[in-house]
């Protein structure tokens, strides 16, 4: 039989599919890079947090169009942790 797609489990990415998305990922990670101070900002309680700056908003279009939203949340948490981790000495 069939396998019916499962929209909360989207079919995993061929190379070519995987090789696009780390390209727009590269370039919304390299604007970023340029716009750290907007990037990494400061909450209410005065703790780091990271926002997507408005500057990245083209950036972050291709990279959510040829992405998986799983690896978007967790290339962007990976970069965040990282700022957030040299910030505080630890890397």
């Amino acid at each position: 039989t069939e396998q019916q797609a499962n929209p909360d489990f989207p079919p995993p990415l061929n190379r070519q599919q995987r090789q696009e998305c780390y390209r727009f990922r590269d370039a919304y990670i390299r604007c970023l890079e340029e716009h750290e101070s907007q990037a990494i900002t400061k909450n209410d309680q005065g703790k780091n947090i990271f926002r997507s700056p408005d500057a990245c908003k083209e950036a972050l279009a291709g990279f959510e169009e040829h992405c998986p939203a799983t690896w978007i949340l967790h290339f962007q948490m990976l970069w965040g942790n990282e700022k957030l981790l040299s910030k505080l000495g630890k890397l």
